[in-house]
């Protein structure tokens, strides 16, 4: 989380606050909290401006990007009146995929030494 803020951060020249807060809570066993949802109602309740989730335990569209936030999310966000956007995950970006692909040629290859782009980098 704190890699993902310092990158925000950098990218906008700007200190967003960011909180984090956990979904897909099913039956009765006892899960991570903050729950979004509890989330979503104390920023309506603190008149925050607007909301930007960005899903980074996910790298690709599934369930619980396309329905729990797209959908769920996004209505209860409208109904207590507060703008929601979410951040799309990566999917196959071709910079994922490249890091994704390097990390298992140094598994597979320890001893060559590779240079790791940064984002933006040809």
């Amino acid at each position: 989380m704190a890699a993902v803020m310092d990158r925000v951060r950098h990218h906008l020249g700007a200190e967003p606050q960011h909180f984090l807060s956990f979904q897909s809570k099913i039956g009765p066993v006892k899960w991570l909290e903050p729950s979004t949802e509890v989330t979503l109602r104390k920023f309506a309740e603190e008149q925050r401006k607007q909301v930007l989730a960005i899903p980074i335990s996910f790298v690709s569209e599934h369930i619980e990007t396309l329905y729990e936030m797209d959908i769920l999310y996004k209505e209860m966000a409208e109904k207590i009146r507060l703008p929601f956007f979410r951040v799309p995950t990566l999917n196959c970006h071709p910079l994922f995929i490249q890091s994704l692909a390097d990390l298992v040629e140094t598994r597979l290859h320890p001893q060559t030494k590779r240079v790791v782009k940064q984002a933006g980098q040809r």
